[in-house]
């Protein structure tokens, strides 16, 4: 992990840190969700490949679990374990359809997974909602912080 942190420092262009991401090796399985200005992209690694998958429309959801084709089934014993992950996947999913073309930060914020969105009541550690063209992303850690806004730009200088 802490070699792909310097690869996200050393990078100065998306393209960069593309080529660094999907060349790393894992050892274990990990997902990252890069956002900038142009976009949004998934990497889901594991110990022998990476998968990207780019966002659509202007959106890109990441949850808990590998999404992108062609990985395998998990294993069985890991099956209940991201069936709420699944879950919160799709509600995020149907909240950006229905608020299509009037999303904003505030939307995808504390809507509670029984009712629709991705924050579930018993067992959440932390969200992000970030909105790249304006550089910036908002941080929630549960019993920690409420949502803390994050200006971005000063770490971009271009």
């Amino acid at each position: 992990m802490i070699k792909d942190l310097g690869a996200m420092f050393d990078s100065t262009t998306v393209e960069g840190l593309d080529a660094a991401l999907v060349t790393s090796r894992m050892h274990y399985p990990l997902i990252y969700n890069i956002a900038y200005p142009g976009g949004a992209v998934n990497y889901e690694m594991t110990t022998d490949d990476v998968k990207r998958r780019q966002g659509k429309d202007g959106l890109l959801i990441g949850t808990n679990h590998f999404i992108s084709p062609g990985w395998s089934l998990p294993a069985s014993e890991y099956r209940e374990a991201i069936k709420g992950s699944k879950e919160r996947y799709g509600n995020l999913k149907n909240l950006a359809e229905r608020n299509k073309g009037k999303i904003d930060a505030s939307i995808m914020m504390d809507v509670p997974q029984d009712k629709g969105g991705a924050t579930p009541q018993d067992k959440n550690i932390y969200q992000f909602v970030a909105v790249p063209t304006d550089l910036k992303i908002w941080v929630k850690a549960m019993t920690y912080s409420d949502w803390t806004e994050v200006n971005l730009k000063p770490l971009f200088h271009k």
